[in-house]
């Protein structure tokens, strides 16, 4: 599964790409029978993140057939809510959840806390991470608030809040 990333005016942007380019070695490994790419139109942009990493995986050779495209999400939590939605209750194994490094935590968290069985598949290198400070805290900081928000919702008992990231 590919977690969303901006797209260019060309096609995928360098994280999106990245992703995709590693779901498609463990697609080509035989370790991902499938890839499902997530990723609406942000600010109702003319193409979705989902449909260009499509496009970009069949210019690559993948086939169309083994490609699923989740376009409606605009963020990590609706990448997550919306995949669920999309997997077989029979799912034998964990999903591979394909993003960078530095979102990894965040991802394993609210796939944690949706329910998913998942493992994290990095897109970049650890010699290598695509993230700089500003970033690494972003990261932090919505990471931070997931718990925050998961544990006053829990202590006040707001089944709703809860009902959206649980």
């Amino acid at each position: 599964m590919v977690l969303g990333a901006p797209v260019e005016a060309g096609g995928p942007g360098i994280e999106l790409r990245e992703r995709l380019l590693a779901a498609k070695r463990l697609f080509d490994r035989g370790v991902a029978p499938r890839v499902i790419i997530l990723g609406g139109a942000p600010h109702e942009g003319p193409t979705s993140e989902a449909a260009c990493g499509r496009d970009f995986l069949t210019s690559l050779g993948m086939p169309t057939e083994a490609i699923t495209v989740e376009e409606h999400s605009r963020h990590t939590l609706e990448n997550l809510r919306n995949l669920r939605g999309l997997l077989s209750p029979r799912e034998p194994t964990p999903v591979l959840l394909v993003t960078h490094r530095y979102h990894a935590a965040r991802v394993a968290a609210l796939a944690s806390g949706l329910r998913i069985p998942h493992r994290i598949a990095a897109a970049d290198r650890p010699t290598s991470p695509r993230a700089g400070l500003v970033k690494l805290a972003h990261e932090a900081y919505l990471l931070h608030w997931y718990y925050v928000g998961k544990a006053i919702s829990t202590w006040l008992g707001r089944k709703s809040s809860l009902g959206k990231i649980t």
